[in-house]
């Protein structure tokens, strides 16, 4: 695998182009704490200038952004018994 460091300007443009097709899920601030510590929640984002790439850690996990209730649909895809999908 070849990996390569990308400068400010360059990771902004490669943002932006992906921006035009597809969804971000980046680190956006939210607002602070009342120890005027700020407050970090993965969720998508519409700019470059949303994402918050200095950020300590986040108030929430990723996986609560990702994680999700299966649907019925889930559940039949994953078991054709009916009785597994209640």
């Amino acid at each position: 695998m070849l990996l390569k460091i990308l400068g400010k300007e360059q990771f902004r443009s490669s943002v932006e182009i992906i921006l035009q097709s597809n969804e971000i899920i980046a680190s956006k601030r939210m607002g602070a704490k009342t120890s005027g510590e700020s407050i970090h929640q993965f969720l998508p984002v519409r700019s470059f200038e949303e994402m918050d790439l200095n950020h300590q850690t986040t108030e929430y996990s990723a996986k609560t952004y990702f994680h999700f209730a299966p649907t019925t649909r889930d559940k039949k895809a994953r078991c054709s018994n009916p009785c597994c999908w209640s």
